[in-house]
């Protein structure tokens, strides 16, 4: 049974609804899908950009190669080009060199000329140093580790490095040029001090199967560290992959095309400080003990007018539990003075009297700090799943994501344009400090703080899921931190500021569910397309729309609802536009029609959480007609 709720408007003052056209400024139409321009590695297309041929030969001859059979504490070798003393077996001459047995207490030492290219075959190698590298490249152009078909191949370090020379030896495999691990065998390496491979320059790896436990970082180049196939088990005490360069600030990327990775990093899991480019692969990374280990992150003041106790803890929320205590027991804000701005609805629930202005911190409320990325383990570094200083792009592949800080992190500019994603994120799912695009793909967010936080954020395409324990949505500049948006400058001060912050939503399907605010912008919201629901709550100053200066829908559908404490709508719209608050809370699950004059249901939702506000707008609903809100018995 149904029946239509006697309703307090803003938009109208009868029971019903009427959609209207509003008198607003052009808005910018939806564009075709877009990418950001200035990525260094934006023009990749195919892995020749990265490995050259011989990176992919896996196959070798014994009749051109010199075997050396290991014997524990000495080798057995046919060669001028090889030598063994002490301990060290050096390799001085290009050429492709099979290794067999095992090395109790020694290393591989290659010290060859500069334009050498040198090629270890290990079949079946057990090498463990116990103070310095297994393999040590001095010299050479390039270093191919190949992992002959079916072996078994072990490299330990034994918990210290004691330096040979004015190189800081920290790693298993340890080299000064490039170097490129390649083959279908197995290769475990256990560095309980140190790394566990180091390039100083690049480092190419196109097969084989690798386990790699390590206090430090697990696969860590200087210039970039590219990957086109292989397992991958690694789990670190820093970074599981790391490309960093603190001279050259084009150099420090991350390119992957293929491979199975399954990473656990007390840092973060692929990391780079240049730029970083994906293009398919399966990845399963738990970083700093994943969401549930993030340190506990509130955005202060911003986001909860609550006095303690007032807003509901997150289970409490799960549990559809409520606080007893009632809204005018709190102290909140009043209402600024003068004319309403533009969009804003009802900005305070009820009669306004005996309401007080919240005390203000020493120099007004831009005293405050900004929240900083507090997800940090002992050391400084930084519990990312994926981290890129530049550039961010993901073209495909498949990932799983647990994280005690960002999932997805770029210091500039992200493009998300294919992949699937389950991601659970102690703080945002996707954070870009300029510019956020998401093309396509298929994203379930299922904890994060906030879902997908840029200055700027379009999204074209795609579907998304997210949950979020602050807003859905965020378009704020500067730090990373909670945004300040459209409520927000009635306190003046700091937050009057605006950022220039955008939402666009041009195209795909987005199901937000948030216990902050839905869309929040320090800026302008947009839509020109797509499907979008958002679901919030009804408790403090949260909003479905919040932003600063406009918030326009021009095409596309969108079903919000939550509190109507601090209500905004739609300030500029070219198509039918309901916006009502209710004259009770309502709780979650029930239907919601939107019935034209005749009774017909045009569109139909039911709410997650429970509800005092809702926003609609559909192509579906016409600028000339009535509607009306039937809301199912509970």
């Amino acid at each position: 049974m149904k029946k239509t709720l006697p309703l307090i408007l803003v938009l109208a003052l009868s029971i019903q609804i009427t959609a209207c056209a509003a008198e607003a400024s052009p808005v910018k139409q939806a564009e075709s899908p877009m990418t950001v321009e200035s990525s260094p590695i934006a023009s990749i297309v195919e892995n020749s950009e990265f490995f050259s041929e011989r990176d992919f030969e896996t196959g070798f001859s014994s009749e051109n190669a010199v075997e050396i059979k290991l014997n524990g504490s000495s080798a057995e070798f046919e060669s001028a080009a090889v030598e063994y003393k002490d301990n060290q077996l050096k390799i001085s001459d290009e050429g492709t060199y099979i290794l067999r047995g095992k090395l109790s207490e020694g290393m591989v030492i290659v010290d060859a000329e500069k334009s050498d290219k040198i090629e270890l075959v290990l079949d079946g190698v057990e090498i463990n140093s116990a103070d310095c590298a297994a393999i040590y490249v001095l010299q050479a152009d390039k270093l191919f580790i190949n992992l002959a078909e079916g072996s078994e191949n072990t490299l330990s370090n034994g918990g210290a490095f004691i330096q040979l020379d004015d190189n800081n030896i920290d790693a298993v495999i340890y080299s000064r040029d490039d170097v490129t691990l390649k083959g279908s065998g197995s290769l475990s390496i256990s560095s309980p001090a140190g790394h566990g491979v180091v390039s100083k320059d690049s480092l190419s790896i196109t097969d084989g199967n690798y386990y790699v436990n390590c206090a430090s970082n697990g696969l860590d180049a200087n210039d970039d560290v590219s990957i086109a196939g292989g397992s991958f088990e690694i789990v670190s005490g820093k970074d599981a992959i790391k490309a960093e360069n603190d001279e050259d600030e084009s150099a420090g990327i991350v390119y992957i095309s293929g491979g199975d990775f399954e990473l656990s990093s007390e840092g973060d899991g692929i990391s780079a400080s240049a730029s970083m480019q994906i293009d398919g692969g399966s990845f399963s990374i738990v970083s700093g003990g994943g969401h549930e280990n993030a340190a506990e992150k509130s955005s202060g003041m911003w986001g909860q007018f609550m006095p303690a106790g007032i807003r509901p803890d997150r289970a409490e929320m799960d549990e559809g539990k409520q606080d007893d205590r009632k809204l005018e027991d709190m102290t909140l804000p009043e209402r600024p003075d003068g004319e309403r701005p533009k969009g804003h609805g009802n900005m305070m629930p009820g009669d306004m009297e005996g309401f007080e202005r919240p005390e203000m911190p020493a120099g007004g409320f831009g005293a405050f700090e900004p929240v900083q990325d507090q997800q940090l383990n002992g050391d400084g570094s930084s519990m990312k799943a994926f981290k890129a200083k530049g550039e961010l792009t993901i073209n495909g592949g498949s990932f799983n994501a647990d994280s005690a800080d960002d999932a997805f992190h770029s210091d500039l500019n992200m493009n998300i344009n294919a992949g699937t994603f389950e991601i659970a994120a102690g703080d945002d799912a996707f954070h870009a400090e300029e510019q956020l695009v998401i093309n396509g793909g298929s994203i379930n967010i299922s904890q994060s703080y906030e879902g997908i936080e840029a200055l700027h954020v379009s999204i074209f395409g795609g579907d998304i899921e997210l949950e979020a324990s602050d807003d859905g949505i965020n378009a704020a500049g500067g730090v990373d931190q909670s945004g300040f948006g459209g409520r927000d400058r009635m306190f003046g001060g700091a937050m009057e500021q605006n950022s220039g912050g955008s939402i666009l939503i041009g195209g795909g399907n987005l199901n937000i569910t948030a216990y902050g605010d839905g869309l929040d912008a320090n800026g302008s919201i947009e839509i020109t397309g797509g499907n979008t629901v958002v679901c919030g709550p009804t408790y403090g100053d949260t909003s479905i729309l919040d932003y600063y200066t406009t918030a326009s829908i021009t095409g596309g559908s969108f079903i919000g609802s939550g509190s109507a404490m601090m209500s905004q709508s739609f300030s500029d719209y070219s198509q039918g536009l309901v916006f009502g608050r209710l004259s009770s809370e309502k709780s979650a699950g029930v239907r919601v029609d939107v019935q034209n004059s005749k009774g017909e249901t045009i569109m139909n939702f039911s709410p997650e959480l429970d509800f005092e506000l809702v926003i609609v707008s559909s192509p579906e609903l016409s600028v000339d007609e009535t509607y009306s809100l039937s809301i199912e018995t509970e």
